[in-house]
């Protein structure tokens, strides 16, 4: 389960809209939502925003399916509001940060991303340069952890032209 924010309801439309916006489907896995966002003035309160109006849908989920953990990808908003969640609802949390921390941690955002990294259960990497800057907004360094995005060149060569554009051909197999 993955608290995505999807893109932020206007000021204009009113807290009524939190529950309405959040809908999962019975194959899905990941929560899309709206919530209340003033862009610029006060982003720094997206993160609690997004944690209040996926809340009582977060709650049903993790009662009805028994649900261990909830894995957050970015650090702020959505990291911040799964770590609330997590704290309100005793369910630990993993945080991936992807790229965009690094800026945040230089802005008026700092501040909640400590907090998203101080409450993870693990804070997840896709650049040793990432785990760097959740060491330094405070992680513990048993907890985090580099998972690369990519291609391992170690394992990988580079292949020509020719052969990579060569016709597949698939094994005739017996059937049984």
């Amino acid at each position: 389960m993955v608290p995505f924010s999807g893109s932020p309801a206007p000021a204009s439309s009113g807290l009524s809209q939190y529950e309405r916006g959040a809908r999962v489907g019975r194959r899905r896995r990941s929560v899309s939502t709206r919530y209340f966002s003033i862009p610029g003035i006060l982003k720094r309160l997206d993160g609690l925003f997004l944690a209040i109006s996926v809340y009582p849908l977060v709650k049903r989920i993790v009662r009805q399916h028994r649900i261990t953990l909830i894995d957050a990808h970015y650090g702020y908003p959505e990291g911040y509001a799964a770590t609330l969640l997590g704290r309100w609802l005793k369910v630990p949390v993993s945080v991936t940060f992807r790229g965009k921390e690094e800026v945040q941690a230089a802005s008026a955002l700092r501040r909640p991303l400590r907090k998203a990294v101080a409450r993870a259960s693990r804070v997840i990497s896709v650049s040793d340069a990432l785990r760097r800057v959740a060491l330094g907004l405070g992680a513990n360094p048993g907890n985090t952890v580099v998972v690369g995005n990519g291609v391992d060149l170690s394992k990988s060569a580079a292949r020509t032209r020719a052969y990579v554009a060569r016709p597949w051909t698939y094994p005739r197999t017996r059937r049984s």
